[in-house]
């Protein structure tokens, strides 16, 4: 018979006794992979949610995760890879064509910096500030995550936001 998991003994000690490990099941919500649509700037973070939930899933198949990704492309992404057969083999041609297109590091480095160059001069309200603050933070975590972190590049991008910052 199998045996239960023992419950400490209070007059036993904590080197005494060994308990099996527990497993708990947390019914928690289900994920909403975001839709992806072309845009550069939001590659990084439909890849990193993708693969996380489904390229990386030993337990699906390649048709399977082609299907989910094809649930999750609009527009011109949905565009470059239309016509691909629903087989395994094409999973990886998707995926390869997507990450060819938008992964590109100097690509998403320029898509990234320009953005930073096109955000509009705050106003002196403090919600304008505290919006263009969020907004260039959220550009420059893309820029530190694709490795621009070195001087030269931190240098020139302070002297333009400063330049838009109303002073």
């Amino acid at each position: 018979l199998p045996t239960q998991p023992s419950e400490p003994n209070p007059t036993t000690t904590a080197a005494q006794t060994t308990l099996e490990p527990r497993l708990h099941r947390f019914n928690l919500p289900k994920l909403q992979l975001p839709t992806f649509n072309g845009d550069t700037l939001q590659w990084l973070a439909f890849h990193d949610q993708f693969t996380a939930a489904i390229d990386s899933d030993p337990t699906l198949a390649p048709v399977v995760k082609l299907q989910y990704l094809t649930s999750q492309l609009s527009g011109e992404a949905s565009q470059l890879i239309r016509g691909l057969p629903l087989t395994n083999a094409a999973y990886n041609e998707a995926w390869q064509l997507l990450r060819n297109r938008y992964g590109r590091n100097e690509l998403l480095i320029n898509t990234y910096t320009k953005a930073i160059l096109d955000l509009k001069p705050p106003k002196t309200e403090v919600n304008s500030l505290k919006n263009f603050h969020d907004k260039l933070e959220t550009l420059m975590r893309g820029l530190h995550t694709l490795g621009t972190s070195d001087n030269t590049n931190n240098t020139m991008l302070v002297s333009i936001i400063m330049q838009k910052l109303p002073l």
